[in-house]
């Protein structure tokens, strides 16, 4: 549930492998990375409908430079989204709306990003998440509070930093008929959060770092059979890449590092990161054949760890450790100014991985087990 116009962010890149020195920590293969889209003048309205009494609209706008000086600028950009529909079967209806705006300063040498944001979004279905044919509804509400500033230090070398204040609510009905029915299921998390990034360039090598500070609080009618309902997370990792012939038709690259990962209610983790390719031309195009291997780790959520053990059809596991993956990577790819090709084969394994597991007793109950 992040409460960001996707036109305001740019990317998308897929990172794997090596990349994870500065994408963030989860356990699994690939993550993807976001930054902030350049804020240009102009705007737009987009709007439709359907079946089912749907209909939804966009209105966008940005200023550029609402301040103009010399070197330095500063523009503007909010957004406003809504849609809502009855859903094809009865009790199937959803409403959601998003309001979310943008500064952004942009100087020869730094950018500053500063946004907030702010959605809603309830929907419905039956058997929405149990098998007992009822019609169940679920509402959400988000706001979002957050800045950047990245800053080029020259040689290529940049440092960049940044936090967000995120507050999510969450509203869960069984029964849309009978609210409160067995229990309210009602969850509030707060989460604040501060990181800095950069990277150097020390003469034959290029050092990236990144380093990350995380707090949740989660306040909730259901979530509290767990040994905690609050937790920090520290993070960090730092990585370096040499390249041997550079700017020539061939290149070889090797990137090593380590990533950190711990928190005030888990013990650590310390996983290796290690890449090596080689590039080179070929028929008018340029191609590259790399291997990457890392390992990452995540620790369970909430709702693993502090559901109801005993009871209901998703029962925590209190006991849950940390989940780890290993992963390791084989990427060909051949270019040219019209085309691309890119095959990649790649092994994961995941040892514990937390999985919902259905209880022997039951044919509906599943409890968050290591498997």
């Amino acid at each position: 549930e992040i409460p960001i116009s996707p036109r305001m962010l740019d990317g998308g890149r897929v990172l794997t492998g090596t990349d994870h020195a500065t994408a963030g920590f989860n356990a699994t293969n690939g993550t993807i990375r976001y930054g902030w889209s350049p804020i240009r003048t102009g705007g737009y309205l987009e709007g439709g409908f359907g079946s089912n009494g749907l209909y939804r609209g966009v209105v966008y706008g940005a200023v550029e430079d609402l301040v103009d000086r010399s070197g330095w600028t500063l523009g503007a950009d909010i957004e406003v989204a809504h849609s809502q529909g009855d859903g094809a079967l009865e009790d199937g209806d959803h409403q959601f709306t998003r309001y979310v705006g943008r500064i952004q300063s942009v100087g020869e040498w730094f950018q500053t990003d500063i946004i907030a944001a702010y959605q809603t979004k309830f929907f419905g279905w039956p058997n929405l998440y149990t098998p007992f044919g009822v019609a169940e509804t679920d509402d959400l509400e988000t706001t979002l509070i957050g800045f950047s500033h990245r800053m080029d230090t020259g040689g290529g070398s940049w440092l960049r930093f940044g936090g967000y204040y995120r507050n999510n609510r969450d509203d869960y009905e069984f029964d849309r008929y009978r609210p409160g029915i067995f229990n309210p299921f009602e969850h509030e998390t707060k989460v604040t959060g501060l990181d800095i990034e950069g990277r150097f360039d020390l003469q034959d090598w290029g050092l990236g770092w990144r380093a990350e500070i995380l707090n949740d609080d989660l306040k909730s009618t259901s979530l509290t059979y767990g040994p905690f309902t609050s937790r920090s997370y520290f993070r960090g990792s730092i990585s370096g890449t040499r390249i041997w012939g550079e700017q020539s038709d061939s290149e070889t690259g090797l990137t090593v590092g380590l990533t950190a990962d711990d928190t005030n209610r888990d013990d650590g983790f310390l996983g290796p990161l290690l890449g090596i390719w080689r590039s080179g031309t070929l028929a008018d195009g340029r191609w590259r054949l790399g291997w990457q291997m890392s390992r990452t780790s995540q620790v369970p959520g909430y709702t693993a760890i502090g559901s109801n053990p005993d009871a209901g059809l998703f029962r925590g596991n209190p006991d849950l450790d940390r989940e780890k993956s290993w992963q390791t990577e084989i990427d060909a790819e051949w270019r040219d100014s019209n085309r691309s090709i890119k095959v990649t084969v790649f092994y994961r394994d995941d040892d514990p991985l937390v999985d919902w597991t259905f209880q022997r007793d039951s044919a509906t109950a599943r409890t968050a087990n290591p498997v």
